[in-house]
């Protein structure tokens, strides 16, 4: 199953290369060997086609190291290995920051090799397939979340391919943070009005006696404080994309204009009597179970079957297995890229300690710890399970230590509810749609709560 890849070995050791080339060509790899980066750099210049290169570090004339650089310019995508002595160790650590995949201390146990080997070559099959993905899906915007290999984001990604080129309603439903709002921008990026905006609208945000004039728009006079004509978030995206985030949030009457507004493709302002004709893809979002809240009055099933002509579900973070790994390494070059600290890599501690985390908060929280971990751990490039910042959990305090509620007194329960909030807040930062799904609470809720406590979106007092 080998056969594919193409592994060139550099090594002034004859033996060595001998060894390298026999185990690699058992295991069906396509060896070629050469005794000095000299001769690996005129390859480098004529028909350089290898998917890895296996060198050692010391090496007459040019270093590995040096050949390492010059590989990385003229095929950015090709793995390297470095092969280096225990007393140049920091050799080995320098060749990784300057793009080597890992490095192995000689002497060494040819099975370890090997095993490096394999992951560096799925490491790089994966990255060449994502690149396809992406080049396929036209630019689309927040690649992250599209990035994966598992079963479930393959049928996401067919999803998203099949709703783009067509104008038809789609519903959108996953968990929190697990990427609802990347895979609605990327079907407008690749839709027939990619060209329009795409206005994005907080339904869980909007108080319900305001729901149908930020929608729809209103007219001059139409209410109290209705000074001017004002173009509602449908009209605004004419030509474009809506995004109906937390659709399950609406109230019932909001939902019945709604309704009517899919049906017939066209609004009136309220106040107003001209008819708007609307020519506006719109998507929509929830983290809800919506067939629950039919089941309940509280979601229209006309309305469900109405937007959801497509049906996309994102999966939980936890079900995604390793593409956990491909998440956290491609935050980890985007923040080191972004804080201009040396790049870091993963070691198997690391990855399997992020494969079995269970990630509540999903992609949103892997790339927050994953930022974490960048700051946190600034000046390391070989990261282990310890050095992965995870951020605290809901019964802890910033600082780590459990907060003690009662502490041999009974709190009113207003109290109470404004800590939880308050450390909600704290503990996502500042992310009010993120606090509010881990309250259960819906966001107009949480806000009128944060209002009646006189807290602001940090939990700070205002």
């Amino acid at each position: 199953m080998n056969n594919g890849f193409k592994i060139l070995v550099v090594d002034d050791d004859t033996a060595m290369q001998s060894l390298l080339s026999f185990r690699l060509e058992s295991l069906g790899y396509q060896v070629q060997s050469c005794d000095s980066a000299e001769q690996a750099k005129q390859m480098l210049e004529t028909d350089f086609n290898h998917d890895l290169v296996i060198s050692d570090v010391m090496l007459p004339g040019m270093s590995g190291t040096d050949l390492l650089k010059l590989i990385k310019q003229e095929h950015s995508d090709v793995q390297v290995i470095i092969m280096t002595a225990y007393p140049s160790l920091k050799l080995g650590v320098d060749a990784i920051k300057s793009g080597a995949f890992d490095f192995i201390c000689k002497p060494f146990d040819i099975e370890q090799l090997l095993k490096l080997v394999k992951n560096a070559l799925e490491n790089q099959a994966l990255k060449k397939e994502n690149l396809v993905l992406r080049q396929s899906l036209q630019r689309p915007t927040g690649v992250s979340d599209l990035i994966g290999q598992s079963p479930r984001m393959k049928e996401v990604r067919q999803a998203i391919r099949q709703s783009s080129s067509s104008r038809a309603t789609v519903l959108i439903t996953g968990a929190s943070g697990t990427g609802k709002e990347v895979v609605a921008r990327t079907i407008h990026k690749n839709s027939p009005v990619h060209q329009g905006l795409f206005v994005d609208v907080n339904c869980g945000a909007i108080p319900e006696n305001l729901v149908e004039s930020e929608l729809f728009g209103y007219e001059k006079g139409a209410f109290t404080g209705a000074l001017k004509q004002t173009k509602g978030k449908f009209e605004q995206a004419q030509n474009g994309t809506i995004f109906l985030d937390e659709l399950g949030e609406l109230p019932l009457q909001a939902q019945v204009k709604l309704l009517r507004v899919l049906q017939e493709k066209e609004i009136t302002r309220l106040g107003g009597g001209e008819t708007i004709k609307l020519n506006v893809r719109v998507i929509a979002a929830t983290n809800r179970n919506l067939q629950d809240a039919i089941r309940e009055g509280r979601f229209r099933e006309d309305l469900y079957y109405r937007i959801a002509l497509f049906l996309i579900d994102l999966p939980k973070l936890e079900d995604r297995g390793k593409d956990i790994v491909l998440l956290a390494e491609h935050f980890l070059e985007k923040y080191t890229t972004l804080e201009s600290v040396p790049p870091k890599t993963l070691d198997d501690s690391a990855k399997n300690f992020l494969v079995k985390t269970p990630w509540p908060g999903n992609v949103r929280q892997l790339e927050n710890s994953m930022y974490r971990t960048v700051l946190m751990q600034e000046d390391k490039t070989v990261l282990t399970d310890k050095d992965i910042q995870m951020l605290p959990v809901a019964n802890q305090s910033v600082g780590g230590n459990t907060r003690q509620m009662f502490d041999g007194e009974i709190l009113p329960i207003h109290v109470l509810e404004a800590q939880a909030i308050r450390e909600a807040l704290i503990i996502t930062r500042g992310n009010v749609k993120e606090a509010s799904s881990k309250l259960e609470l819906s966001r107009v809720t949480l806000y009128r709560k944060m209002k009646e406590y006189n807290l602001d979106k940090f939990g700070s007092e205002e």
